[in-house]
């Protein structure tokens, strides 16, 4: 492997969970009626950032993962792997 390229089956691993993140955000954003203006404000990033995140083109690293789902109220785990194999419902975030 040549620094700084992936092989092509990780880099379309790669890109498949980073469109699935970005469709579970958006839905999640969706079912409770949140902005991504406003949750870009509440977690600290740029609404830029947020709307990268939605299409798949920039994946957020493993502490705005975290702050992004205390802040909508899902598990980290359903944000990741959607509501079929994670939880998406809304739960409690200490």
């Amino acid at each position: 492997m040549v620094h700084g390229k992936r092989p092509p089956e990780e880099r379309k691993e790669r890109d498949a969970a980073r469109r699935l993140f970005g469709e579970n955000l958006r839905d999640v954003l969706l079912r409770l009626d949140r902005s991504p203006e406003e949750v870009a404000d509440a977690v600290g990033v740029t609404t830029d950032a947020i709307y990268k995140y939605m299409r798949g083109v920039r994946e957020p690293d493993i502490y705005t993962i975290r702050l992004l789902a205390r802040t909508l109220g899902v598990s980290i785990e359903g944000l990741i792997l959607g509501p079929r194999r994670g939880r998406l419902r809304v739960v409690g975030i200490e």
